[in-house]
């Protein structure tokens, strides 16, 4: 049981991490201090008043996410009370080799940052920022690219997808195959040549929405 403790704090501090808010803020607000959080005191669970009370200030987080860390932050369908825009997470793209990532399911990574982006309708589910060349001049290396989790039947011929094969991750197109099963990868520099994955292998697949730039 020990060993379970830790991560619901975890959970708060990420509750304050995704409202933007300090702790200075943020722990008078919800009854407590930074130190319930640090050394010794992190081993110390939280009371139910504590968890209610955190559940009252912010409604819109998921009660089993808080107490288990299993589902999502946020519940479904509910759109952050502070701002009405989405917060979407900034992932390491380490976390899309993890055999656990499928595309939202990343509520138990190391979140780096929140990007809201007021002129997208449609839900995103992560960001993440690229490196390498394989499909320049279209993403840079550096870009971030706002992604949504899809379905693998859900694809479209020669649109660019984030892919990960066998918890690998890679930005391509998709193009068919002759041989049964297997699909083409596509880069969009032309340095680096088609290669083929059995569609068996394909972990996640996410749809790209937006890619932002930093000059």
């Amino acid at each position: 049981m020990d060993n379970k403790i830790p991560k619901i704090k975890d959970r708060v501090l990420q509750i304050a991490k995704y409202k933007a808010i300090s702790y200075e803020t943020f722990f008078p607000k919800i009854g407590m201090t930074y130190g319930n959080f640090k050394g010794e005191a992190k081993k110390t669970p939280l009371n139910s008043d504590t968890i209610g009370n955190i559940l009252s200030i912010y409604p819109e987080i998921n009660s089993d996410w808080l107490i288990t860390g299993k589902g999502e932050m946020i519940k479904s369908g509910i759109v952050d009370n502070d701002d009405k825009v989405q917060r979407i997470p900034l992932v390491p793209a380490s976390a899309l080799a993890s055999k656990n990532f499928i595309g939202v399911q990343i509520n138990g990574y190391e979140i780096e940052h929140y990007f809201t982006i007021p002129v997208l309708k449609e839900r995103v589910d992560f960001i993440v920022q690229i490196e390498g060349e394989s499909m320049f001049p279209t993403y840079e290396n550096g870009t971030y690219l706002a992604c949504k989790a899809i379905e693998i039947i859900d694809f479209k011929w020669e649109q660019a997808y984030l892919i990960t094969v066998n918890h690998a991750p890679m930005l391509k197109r998709l193009l068919p195959s002759v041989n049964k099963g297997n699909l083409l990868c596509r880069s969009d520099n032309p340095k680096h040549r088609d290669f083929e994955i059995k569609k068996e292998d394909i972990t996640s697949l996410a749809k790209i929405l937006a890619s932002i730039r930093l000059e």
